[in-house]
């Protein structure tokens, strides 16, 4: 697999708990990935995203990024996985 490399990182509050989230593209292709850490427990969650996303997540502010990811993980959230 080819090395992903973070263009963006940023410490998020997502339902009371803090996350480290990274914003990743593969150096060979459009792939990207978002890695959030929970920062209490090191439990991770990952997914991949398009293009499209990508670019909104580059042009994005950090109220908007954290709307953003919120609404990415909030299953997983609310049921107390991450």
């Amino acid at each position: 697999m080819t090395e992903m490399v973070t263009y963006r990182t940023e410490v998020l509050t997502l339902n009371a708990k803090t996350y480290t989230v990274q914003f990743k593209q593969q150096r060979d292709r459009e792939c990207y990935a978002l890695l959030a850490i929970n920062e209490a427990t090191q439990e991770k969650w990952e997914c991949t995203y398009s293009q499209e996303v990508a670019e909104a997540f580059k042009h994005s502010s950090e109220t908007e990024i954290e709307d953003k990811v919120y609404q990415i993980l909030k299953d997983d959230l609310e049921r107390g996985m991450i």
